[in-house]
């Protein structure tokens, strides 16, 4: 098939001519800064104070020197054993009394004598009553004297002083001195007999004696250097054995 004939462009409207464009205005120009007030003179500054010194330190106390250790006293020697001249229960135990140490209560120098006191004081009740105590039936089977009055108090001494020691009171009331003689074994003693005291009776009591001579001393008169006193019952089944000095 034959192509169509081409056909000419038909012109266009005119164009427009723009419109110029304004011209820009200059810029303002700008004010100028204003100059600034003058400051206004600080005041003077202060001189700052001077910082104190600080004190040095004040050397400290030495240290106080420790006291050292007060060494234990020495302990007693033990007592020597009891020196017996009778069957009997000699323990302290399980019965009613104590001896206070004895003390030298007066020198008599015209006479060339000492005096010399013990007192009797009771132990603590339950320690000598109740069911722990039991009748005597013989030394060393585990029997006690609760029950015990004090009948008699005698006194070991060394045998060549059996003469020099009278003067006998209880609480300041005289009484005959009694002595026995122990020669096997070079011994002696001196009694107070006759007492029939109850615990409550004796109790507070004050013995004393008079030494004279060379046997004044204690140590002189003990035997083997001790005083040994011996309280007894009636029986004589019970004779606590105390040693005094």
């Amino acid at each position: 098939m034959p192509n169509a004939p081409a056909y000419p462009l038909v012109p266009g409207a005119p164009t427009a001519p723009g419109t110029p464009a304004s011209p820009l205005q200059p810029a303002a120009p700008s004010a100028p800064p204003k100059p600034s007030a003058p400051g206004t003179p600080g005041a003077p500054t202060v001189p700052g104070t001077p910082a104190v010194p600080l004190q040095p330190a004040a050397p400290s106390k030495p240290a106080a020197p420790t006291a050292p250790r007060s060494p234990k006293p020495p302990r007693a020697p033990p007592s020597p054993p009891l020196t017996k001249f009778h069957g009997c229960r000699d323990a302290t135990s399980g019965q009613p009394f104590l001896l206070s140490p004895l003390v030298k209560v007066a020198d008599n120098t015209s006479v060339g004598s000492s005096t010399y006191c013990t007192t009797v004081s009771l132990r603590p009740v339950w320690q000598w009553s109740g069911a722990g105590c039991r009748e005597f039936d013989g030394p060393g089977r585990g029997s006690t004297c609760c029950n015990m009055d004090f009948t008699k108090l005698e006194i070991v001494i060394v045998g060549q002083c059996r003469g020099s020691v009278s003067g006998l009171t209880i609480n300041g009331r005289k009484r005959a001195t009694s002595t026995a003689g122990y020669p096997s074994v070079g011994a002696a003693s001196f009694k107070f007999t006759e007492l029939e005291y109850s615990p409550a009776e004796v109790d507070g009591a004050t013995f004393c004696f008079s030494a004279f001579g060379s046997c004044r001393r204690l140590e002189d008169l003990g035997y083997k250097g001790h005083m040994q006193f011996a309280i007894f019952d009636e029986s004589h089944d019970c004779c606590p054995t105390f040693w005094l000095a």
